[in-house]
């Protein structure tokens, strides 16, 4: 009886409303420090994810979504990534 009183019950709906929540403020401030990051220089997507400190396959999505608002931009510069294939070089627009 003690765990009932001490831990509220999440329905389904309430815990994918709360990680809906969650990926949304995350998402903004993933935007927010690729775009101060910005300031600095220009990167592809993977020297981006080192930089920050942040796996790759959160930066990409949303650098294609930054792309996408017109809050940066595609260079003509193009360099290797990990895996030795060319990338995207972006800058903030």
């Amino acid at each position: 009886m003690g765990l009932l009183n001490k831990y509220t019950y999440l329905s389904p709906k309430d815990t994918r409303e709360a990680a809906q929540i969650d990926a949304a403020a995350r998402k903004q401030a993933l935007h927010a420090l690729i775009l101060d990051t910005f300031d600095e220089d220009m990167f592809t997507a993977d020297e981006m994810a080192a930089e920050i400190g942040e796996d790759v396959l959160s930066v990409r999505p949303r650098m294609t979504e930054l792309f996408r608002k017109g809050r940066i931009v595609k260079t003509p510069l193009r360099r290797a990534n990990k895996s030795g294939k060319k990338a995207t070089v972006w800058a903030r627009a």
